[in-house]
């Protein structure tokens, strides 16, 4: 339905927004190798068209974060870990915009820590270990220093990984 409402007014930034968001929620959800790519691009491509207008918020930023590291890292176990590692990084910048935008978000912190998961897969996947190392410890340093008090799982989930990676 979203894509015949962008498709019918390609000009409306809502529109635009909603599509974006809705196909890096369907980028993250798939994180599948065949599936989720195109979604992924779709989502960065129409999403970097609203940087700096006024539909440039919090949400598009963590919503192209997460887009941006589903691809990182799918792209890194195909292969291609240079480009997979570059948009793992590009999509900590997200999280930081976001962060800015919203300054009081209680979920920045997680979101950074999760993003800093994917960047520490994609870079173990090139053999690049130290710096994999680092990243691993990084999101678990982040998670153990939030005091996260959450019913979330996967803040849960994602700090002890990060711990066992790290460790």
């Amino acid at each position: 339905l979203q894509r015949g409402r962008y498709r019918a007014n390609p000009d409306d930034p809502d529109a635009r927004k909603l599509l974006g968001i809705l196909e890096a929620r369907r980028c993250v959800i798939v994180n599948n190798s065949l599936l989720a790519p195109p979604s992924c691009e779709e989502s960065i491509r129409l999403l970097e068209g609203l940087f700096n207008t006024p539909r440039d918020d919090e949400w598009l930023r963590i919503n192209l974060a997460g887009a941006r590291s589903t691809l990182g890292r799918i792209r890194a176990f195909s292969g291609k870990a240079e480009e997979g590692i570059a948009l793992c990084r590009r999509s900590l910048d997200d999280v930081r915009v976001a962060g800015r935008l919203n300054p009081g978000d209680s979920n920045a912190r997680f979101d950074e820590a999760f993003l800093r998961l994917y960047l520490a897969e994609a870079l173990a996947s090139a053999n690049r270990t130290e710096e994999a190392i680092r990243a691993y410890g990084e999101s678990y340093r982040i998670l153990r220093s939030s005091n996260i008090v959450t019913t979330n799982p996967y803040a849960h989930m994602t700090m002890g990984l990060s711990g066992v990676r790290f460790s």
